[in-house]
């Protein structure tokens, strides 16, 4: 029964997932670009300064869902976050703290997100300069 929540967030959920390949002609750099301050507020690394041999992540808007490979080992976390907004009365900009914790995620979880990715071909998704015919906003 565990296993529905994360084949849900996966499927639902899928916002954004890249590997270190980025491309400037195309959505990942704007991608990559929105999320860089993000990562830092949570102590990440970026996805291209990893040095893991392997990192895949997946947004949505309150968590972020870590696999990656530590040396021969699968591992995989959950990190949740929210900002506290404060209406500046002199701007219309709201400025918050961010409010994060994560959780390590159990081999089996770890094993099933992995299958999910594989299963539905993830990492083989092209880019939207890679779809013939497609025209980006």
């Amino acid at each position: 029964m565990r296993i529905l929540p994360v084949i849900f967030i996966l499927t639902f959920n899928l916002t954004f997932a890249q590997d270190r390949r980025l491309s400037n002609d195309s959505d990942t750099a704007f991608w990559f670009n929105w999320r860089t301050e993000l990562n830092n507020e949570l102590g990440l690394e970026t996805i291209n300064n990893s040095t893991e041999q392997f990192e895949f992540r997946f947004w949505d808007g309150y968590k972020v869902v870590r696999l990656w490979n530590s040396g021969n080992e699968l591992k995989s976390e959950v990190i949740y976050f929210l900002r506290e907004y404060k209406e500046n009365k002199d701007s219309y900009d709201y400025k918050g703290r961010l409010y994060h914790s994560s959780k390590q995620l159990s081999d089996q979880t770890t094993k099933s997100i992995e299958n999910l990715i594989s299963d539905f071909e993830i990492l083989q998704l092209p880019t939207d300069n890679q779809i013939e015919g497609w025209k980006g906003v």
